[in-house]
């Protein structure tokens, strides 16, 4: 049952362009401009489009070319359509992180430091802005009550709501009560997935973490296949992160070592991740760093978000989900890309491409994951999206 970081000065450019008609004119932006070049603001209707080229957008006004606050601009187009640009705010793609707690009864101790940090985790994230949500998969606590004692948590406010059970707090907080036993954590996220996922959103950066004193079952490889196949669209970025026996205190279990085993499945996701693990061997004191470290690690990787909305058309123009199109600009100024349209986001291959939330009624432009790993790390990097000429899908 269920109970920003600063924004880096990339200036993506959403560019409204004219209208279906091949007429080349530009509503609204000027009264006199000529050959392409619009002119200044104003409510009548702008000159005829230039045949090829550059095309250049005027000031800001009362029809398109003003639509949000324009700033006017140039980029390579065809005849056909005549541009206007404006600045769209830059966003840092939200941060959901789903917890597997090994309730095992060897895990009391573990899971009582981590009820009592998990709110320095996730305060440390919510510090620098950054949306998070935290989804929790382990027994209701308190840790330690009971008979047999629990190894689940409850978590007080302000993450969680401190009830207990029932802690969750949506959609900051969701705790999913389950058990996971000292082997199968790496399964219960998995095979939770359909349960928890109402709790994700799609284009977040997502943080597997699991927190045990015992080894993984499954393979690291086969968890890695396995959240790559989960759904399409949903995992272009995921890390993993775990606090488990690195393998200096091993052997000896709850009765002469803090660990069952070494967590050699783990340190192999770790690796994978190229996130640094919290090693269970130090004892509990060390949970409070540990904790702050991984937030340290979720700030640190978060990206520039690589989607868009779509703003509603001003009045007098409709909106036509088959004018739509792409370009990038590299920062290092190298020439336009065209970005191809993709039916959806399994439809995504090696040369990348951008799809419609919903191709039925689209509300929101995202692009594919080789695309957005390109454009979200190039700081200088422009994007422009051309509303009113005809879409180019990607080559066949």
């Amino acid at each position: 049952m269920w109970q920003q970081l600063g924004l880096f000065g990339v200036g993506f450019l959403v560019v409204v362009a004219c209208s279906a008609g091949g007429d080349g004119k530009q509503v609204g932006s000027g009264g006199n401009s000529g050959g392409g070049q619009g002119g200044s603001s104003g409510n009548g209707q702008g000159g005829s489009g230039a045949t090829g080229g550059i095309l250049t957008g005027g000031s800001s006004g009362d029809g398109f070319g003003g639509f949000g606050g324009s700033t006017g601009g140039t980029l390579q187009d065809g005849g056909e359509c005549a541009a206007q640009t404006r600045r769209a705010d830059n966003t840092v793609r939200p941060v959901d992180i789903i917890w597997a707690l090994d309730t095992s009864c060897s895990m009391i101790e573990e899971a009582r430091e981590v009820q009592d940090n998990m709110n320095l985790f996730a305060g440390g994230i919510l510090s620098q802005n950054i949306d998070v949500q935290v989804v929790m998969i382990s027994e209701d606590g308190p840790p330690g009550g009971g008979f047999p004692p629990k190894s689940g948590v409850c978590i007080p406010p302000p993450l969680g709501s401190g009830s207990c059970p029932g802690d969750s707090n949506p959609p900051l907080y969701s705790h999913l009560f389950e058990t996971i036993n000292s082997t199968d954590a790496l399964i219960r996220l998995l095979n939770l997935y359909p349960v928890y996922k109402s709790a994700l959103r799609q284009n977040s950066v997502k943080y597997f973490a699991v927190i045990t004193d015992d080894n993984s079952s499954m393979p690291a490889q086969e968890f890695i296949n396995g959240v790559d196949a989960l759904d399409p669209g949903w995992f272009d970025y995921w890390k993993f992160f775990g606090v488990y026996c690195t393998g200096t205190c091993s052997g000896g279990g709850i009765f002469g070592s803090p660990c069952a085993r070494t967590g050699t499945v783990y340190t192999e996701l770790t690796q994978y991740s190229g996130t640094t693990p919290g090693d269970l061997c130090a004892g509990q004191s060390n949970f409070s760093g540990v904790f702050s470290a991984l937030a340290q690690s979720v700030v640190a990787g978060s990206k520039l978000d690589c989607q868009w909305q779509i703003p509603p058309p001003p009045a007098g123009e409709v909106f036509d989900a088959g004018r739509v199109n792409v370009k990038y600009t590299p920062g290092d100024g190298g020439a336009v890309e065209e970005i191809y349209y993709v039916p959806s986001a399994s439809d995504c291959g090696p040369e990348g491409g951008w799809y419609y939330d919903n191709p039925s009624d689209p509300s929101t432009i995202l692009v594919c994951p080789n695309t957005c790993d390109r454009v979200s790390n190039d700081l200088a990097a422009q994007v422009d999206i051309l509303f009113g000429c005809r879409r180019i899908d990607v080559p066949k």
